[in-house]
């Protein structure tokens, strides 16, 4: 006699088809918000650190070359550019021609949540060492901050 759920065929069935679809389903779902939110926070991080390391180069390219350097904020309708700029001996301020000198632009998920002092225009670096102090906050959409701290005299920079 012949049992009604064995099988001579060892293939699956339909319905065991589907609930691993279904339990598949459930992972993604799952993680996909995660996924996200570590992405942003990535994002984040990133841009802060790269801000942090151009600020530290255009500070030790003020001190090397004797110029005034800045980090010019430019705000547009659509985004937020960080634009490396220099004083020159015509007193007009000029575009680096190195890969740093290039406008470093804000991701569109991020904001800036706050600035110290006030709404700036730029971050400057003198050649002897100091620095204008500044404390900018970025945030992304899950509200994480990062923020961006550069002490006047020592010119001491920092990432909280």
């Amino acid at each position: 006699m012949k049992c009604l759920f064995c099988r001579n065929n060892p293939s699956f069935t339909f319905i065991e088809l589907l609930v691993v679809i279904v339990i598949a389903g459930i992972l993604i779902a799952i993680a996909v918000p995660n996924f996200r939110k570590t992405f942003d926070n990535f994002e984040l991080d990133n841009f802060v650190k790269e801000l942090y390391y151009r600020c530290r180069y255009l500070k030790e390219m003020a001190v090397n070359q004797g110029k005034i350097y800045c980090l010019k904020i430019i705000r547009d309708a659509n985004q937020v550019q960080f634009q490396p700029m220099y004083k020159n001996t015509q007193g007009t301020w000029v575009s680096p021609g190195t890969r740093l000198g290039k406008p470093y632009i804000m991701p569109r998920a991020l904001s800036i949540g706050s600035m110290e002092p006030g709404r700036i225009d730029g971050i400057y670096f003198y050649p002897d060492g100091s620095v204008d102090p500044v404390a900018i906050s970025f945030q992304n959409k899950f509200k994480n901050k990062l923020t961006l701290i550069i002490k006047g005299a020592a010119g001491d920079i920092q990432i909280k």
